[in-house]
């Protein structure tokens, strides 16, 4: 009811009556929807290194036969654990298996509310996969869902997203047309949309730039070359 008083208002304002519906221009020219898309899955997977780079974020390109082990030894590098990862039946897929059931990794139960998140603060590593990722900007995208917490992608002092190559596209033109695709026109858009872009940083005091202030001081992105 705001929503249409407010509307309304604006309308009156004008000088016109309330539209409830927009014609989408028909532009002659896209280039956003051109830039890298006729790029080879390769040279998508070079360019999305080259800029996490620039991110201060680690890059490792894996195959599903060694993700395991690539997974196991980036979350040594980082402390080792706690570890808390999504609820996610793509780890089974990809032989995660067994890294699920090691001491100290806790799988996101949203029935344990506040609990988990109390979990995601002590945690010295967080892990979920991404369901898409940009090479124009080095950015992971995840969408908010049950087993998914939002705070398991920013609490933990260390972050992990694995990424199937089949998910990586050429920039957020592609990402922006999957999620009105899949969502906006299911009417199922997700609660909470997160672009990752590496470790926490921040430049606002001094121009001086600080790492860790609103997440994970630490970032890697394992890249699953044969998925």
């Amino acid at each position: 009811m705001e929503r249409e008083r407010f509307l309304a208002r604006v309308a009156a304002g004008l000088g016109r009556e309330r539209r409830r519906e927009a014609e989408r221009p028909d532009w002659r020219g896209q280039p956003h929807q051109r830039l890298y898309a006729d790029e080879s899955a390769e040279a998508l997977g070079d360019l999305f290194e080259e800029q996490c780079r620039f991110m201060k974020t680690e890059v490792k390109r894996t195959s599903r036969a060694e993700l395991a082990e690539v997974l196991e030894s980036t979350a040594a590098e980082y402390g080792g654990g706690p570890v808390v990862v999504s609820d996610d039946e793509r780890y089974e897929a990809y032989g995660l298996g067994g890294f699920l059931q090691r001491e100290g990794v806790s799988v996101w139960d949203d029935a344990k509310g506040r609990g988990m998140i109390e979990l995601a603060e002590r945690a010295k590593v967080g892990v979920s996969f991404a369901d898409l990722a940009l090479a124009e900007s080095g950015t992971v995208v995840v969408f908010s869902r049950p087993g998914n917490g939002r705070t398991l992608h920013m609490l933990p002092e260390n972050y992990i997203a694995i990424i199937p190559k089949g998910r990586l596209v050429p920039r957020f033109s592609q990402a922006s047309r999957y999620i009105q695709e899949n969502f906006i026109r299911k009417n199922g858009v997700p609660s909470c949309v997160k672009f990752i872009s590496g470790p926490s940083n921040s430049a606002d005091i001094e121009l001086k730039s600080v790492v860790g202030v609103h997440g994970p001081v630490r970032a890697a992105f394992l890249l699953v070359e044969d998925a």
